[in-house]
């Protein structure tokens, strides 16, 4: 949308696909599944496994320099409450 695209333009955030220069042969058809904790899915423990998840190339092989990180600090953003 107009106001996602002027927002990562005010922040200075790229949005870019991630360049493979050096792509893997040896590549798993399918990662391993995430199992989730039995706390709620956006509990910080949750949070924090998922986030090792990802950043373990043996689940996820990404291209060589790509960083991954929870772009949501606040753990109540996603969050609905019915009143």
């Amino acid at each position: 949308t107009k106001r996602y695209a002027a927002a990562m333009s005010r922040i200075g955030v790229p949005k870019d696909a991630p360049l493979w220069n050096d792509k893997p042969t040896n590549l798993p058809s399918a990662p391993p599944r995430f199992t989730w904790l039995a706390s709620k899915e956006d509990s910080p423990e949750n949070r924090a496994a998922y986030m090792a998840y990802l950043r373990n190339n043996q689940n996820l092989v990404l291209p060589r320099d790509t960083i991954i990180f929870d772009g949501n600090s606040d753990g109540e953003f996603l969050n609905v409450q019915m009143e």
